[in-house]
């Protein structure tokens, strides 16, 4: 009831996460399992990210939650018919690395990432709590 008291009056704002500051408000509480949902784009806009998930990972489990853009996929593995096509999927190949490198840097940092298509995504929530606990990591 206090989460959902807490989230109740949330409204959506376009600003960027505050990473950092939230690893702050989370790093001194005993050690938990510290759940992170976030779309994985660019290096760039990922650096705040990696730098509180090192920090968060040094006293808690961490794991980052993800969305899977299964249509990224389909434009890469799709027959090219037009210009339009190569480019699309060029663009798409681009967005998977940028992704990959995202992933290694979080796990570089300690994190866990859990990618899943969103169909899936409470099932790959419940599996990383499950496995963290069977690790002994809480």
């Amino acid at each position: 009831n206090d989460v959902i008291e807490a989230v109740f009056d949330v409204e959506p704002s376009a600003v960027d996460s505050d990473y950092l500051t939230a690893s702050r408000h989370v790093g001194g509480t005993k050690r938990a399992l510290v759940l992170i949902f976030t779309d994985l784009i660019e290096r760039t806009a990922a650096e705040p990210l990696v730098q509180a998930v090192g920090v968060l990972s040094r006293r808690h489990r961490v794991v980052v939650v993800c969305a899977v853009d299964e249509s990224m996929d389909e434009l890469i593995r799709r027959d090219p018919v037009d210009a339009r096509d190569v480019y699309e999927a060029a663009v798409a190949q681009g967005a998977i690395a940028e992704r990959r490198h995202v992933i290694g840097a979080l796990h570089a940092s300690g994190a866990q990432v859990v990618e899943a298509p969103a169909a899936r995504m409470a099932a790959a929530r419940v599996s990383a709590y499950l496995t963290a606990k069977r690790q002994g990591r809480l």
